[in-house]
């Protein structure tokens, strides 16, 4: 999985691109129901962080990796929908 970075290695596992269509309509969704201007939060599993900070960037599958457990990442929505990172896995908290 990581040599290959992909997913797609793992029996039975769903495909990367059929899961990275259906996060991004998952998040449309949660965007789309803010108030321009506000804030929401999700906790979330490590390989959904990656790929919210993959889909955000356009960088290549496995780019953010395994980010730290109770790690803050941050993103930013345009009203356009265009996606920021404006963080990732920031542990200063801690």
């Amino acid at each position: 999985m990581l040599a290959e970075e992909s997913r797609d290695v793992i029996p039975n596992a769903e495909r990367m691109d059929m899961f990275a269509a259906r996060f991004r309509i998952g998040v449309c969704k949660i965007i789309g129901v803010l108030a321009p201007g506000t804030a929401d939060v999700a906790f979330i599993h490590g390989g959904t962080i990656g790929e919210l900070c993959r889909q955000a960037t356009g960088s290549r599958p496995f780019a953010f990796f395994a980010p730290e457990n109770t790690s803050i990442s941050r993103l930013l929505v345009q009203s356009d929908f265009r996606w920021s990172l404006r963080s990732f896995n920031d542990v200063a908290h801690l």
